[in-house]
C-alpha cells in the first residue's frame, strides 16, 4: 500500500514449485487452497462482494476498489497463488539467507512482527545457489500467504478489522551503491508492487531502523508518491537510544525486542574520549520466544519442510563459497 501507482506486476514464478504437484492427499490439497476472497474478509456482507481491505485502500471508492480487486484476482490466477502453499519450496532456507527476514512474534496488541534486514542482502550467495529473482518473489508470496491464511487468518465472525502487521525494516548495511545496483532495485520494485497491489491495508506500523544520514533526502523525494494513510504509519529512526526506546515501546519492553535490532549506545563523559557501553540495553534481550528463532518462525519453517518432503522433494542445502 505504498504508492498511488497501480502498475501491474507481470513477473512469472518459475520456481520448480510450479512445475511439480505435491504427492499429498486430495484432502490436504483442499486444506491449503486459499482463494483471494474469503469468508470473514467483509466480502460476504458487502453488496458488491468487495473485501474491506480493498475498500479501505481506495477510501471507500467502490469503482476503484473493484478494479483493484479484479487485478489481484487475475494476478492470483496467473500465478496459482491460491494453491501456493500446496507446492514444494525446496529453496526456502536459501531464500531466507539471501534476504534475511523472519516473523519475530507478536506485539502487545497482537500484531504479527515481520523483520526484514534489507541491507544484509547477499546477492553473491544467491548467485552461488542459482536463486533467480522469480524464485525470490515466489518465496515472499509463499511467506505472505502463510502469514495471512495460516498464521493470522481472518476470523469468520469478525465484521470490522483484518489482521495487520508490524513491519520492521532494518537498514543496517544500506549504502548508496545499493541504489545503483539494478538487480537489487529491480527486485525491490517488483516486491513493493506485489505488496501494494495484492496485500493492501495489511500494515499496522512500519519502523525503519538504522537509516543512514542521507536517507531523509531520498525519503523526501518518495513521500509525494505515498498515500497519507501510508505515511502516517511510517516512523524513521537512526541508530541510537531513541530507536531502542521506540522498539521497546512498540514491542512491549526490551525483553521482547530481537537482540540483533538493539544497538549499543555509547556516551561521552565530560567531553572526554572515555566512553562506556550501556550493557543493560545491549544484553537485555534474553527472551527466546522473540527474534529469528521465534516459535512462529519455526512453525513456518516446519510447515515448508513438511510440505516439500511430503511431495517427494528434497530441501536444497545452501552452498557457501
Amino acid at each position: 500500500e505504498s504508492t498511488e501507482t497501480t502498475t501491474t506486476t507481470t513477473t512469472t514464478f518459475t520456481e520448480e514449485e510450479q512445475q511439480q504437484e505435491p504427492s499429498s492427499s486430495s484432502q490436504q490439497q483442499l486444506l491449503y487452497n486459499f482463494p483471494g476472497v474469503q469468508h470473514g474478509d467483509g466480502s460476504e456482507s458487502d453488496v458488491d462482494g468487495i473485501p474491506r481491505r480493498f475498500l479501505k485502500m481506495q477510501k471507500m471508492d467502490r469503482l476503484k476498489a473493484q478494479e483493484a480487486l479484479t487485478q489481484t484476482l487475475e494476478w492470483r490466477q496467473q500465478h496459482d497463488v491460491d494453491t501456493i502453499l500446496q507446492r514444494p519450496h525446496s529453496k526456502f532456507h536459501i531464500c531466507k539467507e539471501v534476504i534475511p527476514h523472519y516473523f519475530a512474534g507478536h506485539d502487545p496488541h497482537g500484531h504479527i512482527i515481520f523483520v526484514q534486514r534489507v541491507g544484509l542482502t547477499n546477492v553473491t550467495f544467491g548467485h552461488a545457489n542459482n536463486v533467480t529473482e522469480e524464485e525470490l518473489l515466489f518465496h515472499y508470496v509463499y511467506v505472505l500467504e502463510y502469514c495471512w491464511n495460516i498464521l493470522e487468518p481472518n476470523k469468520k465472525d469478525n465484521q470490522d478489522d483484518d489482521p495487520t502487521m508490524m513491519n520492521i525494516i532494518d537498514m543496517t548495511g544500506v549504502n548508496l551503491d545499493m541504489l545503483r545496483d539494478t538487480e537489487r532495485m529491480s527486485f525491490m520494485k517488483k516486491f513493493v508492487s506485489i505488496m501494494s497491489q495484492n496485500y493492501p491495508s495489511r500494515s499496522y506500523k512500519t519502523l525503519l531502523l538504522n537509516t543512514p544520514r542521507w536517507f531523509n533526502i531520498i525519503y523526501k523525494l518518495v513521500t509525494p508518491l505515498l498515500r497519507e494513510s501510508t505515511k502516517a504509519k511510517i516512523e524513521i529512526y537512526s541508530a541510537g537510544e531513541k530507536q531502542n526506546q521506540a522498539l521497546a515501546n512498540y514491542l512491549g519492553g526490551l525483553d521482547n525486542v530481537p537482540p540483533e535490532l538493539l544497538v549499543t549506545v555509547r556516551k561521552n563523559k565530560r567531553k572526554k574520549k572515555e566512553k562506556e557501553e550501556e550493557s543493560d540495553v545491549a544484553n537485555s534481550t534474553t527472551n527466546t520466544r522473540v527474534g529469528q528463532n521465534s516459535p512462529v518462525e519455526q512453525q513456518l519453517r516446519d510447515f515448508c519442510v513438511t510440505q516439500t518432503t511430503t511431495a517427494g522433494i528434497t530441501m536444497q542445502v545452501p552452498v557457501y563459497d
